[in-house]
């Protein structure tokens, strides 16, 4: 697809105490909050598991800066730009 610009996975953990009572495993965040900017067009960049499509980035003009969370504000950027996430 020409217009996708990542695609975001979610992180998955198979050793964690069963209460995971540290929320580790950042369950709330990947089932839920991933979920609902997906019904927006766009899941936000989150660092780990990501694929950049290479045209989206040269596009874009690389990663971008000036934010602590680059990641996330590239995907935006994606987004601005005409590109799903």
């Amino acid at each position: 697809d020409d217009e996708m610009g990542l695609v975001q996975t979610p992180q998955a953990f198979y050793n964690l105490d069963t209460n995971d009572l540290l929320g580790q495993s950042y369950s709330y965040f990947y089932e839920c909050v991933i979920s609902g900017w997906d019904g927006s067009g766009c899941t936000p960049c989150c660092g780990t598991g990501v694929t950049f499509s290479r045209k989206a980035m040269e596009k874009i003009g690389g990663f971008s800066t000036g934010s602590i969370t680059e990641d996330f504000k590239t995907s935006m950027v994606m987004r601005a730009n005409g590109f799903k996430c």
